[in-house]
């Protein structure tokens, strides 16, 4: 079993920079992980959005808080093919600027076979900045050891 303080983020996703949009994960159980992102300035979308007021864009706020999700799945298999279903409840309370560090705590509220949903939080400095809820398909799964010897020529690992 992976402990969660050794993980490598980077084990879990296909993505890779920009879109891999998490740092670092601080905490996971069961039904609760805890991740982080640093937002920084030198961001390839901070160069249009926008220049003399660089906010950090929501969408790519709820792909972080999505990609949270992912601990929330047995660390033991290779998530394939997951659809992002639906996207509830989603606000944004204020505004995320370069330096900022976001913390994103997603829990699963409910899951039945291939489809889950859990909620999220996103706070800076313990100060709330968005909240939403997340449904998710994954319908393949693979036993980590299994996806070693297995070629993904046109398959995307995780993605929401």
């Amino acid at each position: 079993m992976t402990h969660w303080q050794n993980l490598r983020v980077q084990d879990y996703f296909p993505h890779e920079y920009p879109f891999l949009l998490i740092d670092k994960v601080l905490y996971v159980e069961e039904n609760r992980a805890v991740a982080v992102k640093n937002v920084t300035r030198s961001e390839p979308w901070f160069t249009g959005h926008f220049p003399n007021n660089p906010i950090f864009p929501g969408v790519l706020l709820l792909e972080a808080m999505a990609q949270t999700g992912r601990f929330l799945d047995s660390l033991h298999k290779a998530v394939l093919n997951p659809r992002l279903a639906r996207i509830e409840n989603v606000k944004f309370h204020q505004v995320v600027r370069p330096g900022d560090t976001v913390v994103m705590e997603a829990e699963r509220i409910a899951h039945s076979g291939a489809l889950y949903k859990f909620k999220t939080i996103a706070k800076v400095d313990d100060t709330m900045v968005a909240h939403a809820t997340f449904w998710v398909y994954s319908p393949d799964a693979m036993e980590m050891e299994d996806c070693l010897n297995t070629s993904y020529a046109g398959m995307e690992v995780f993605s929401l």
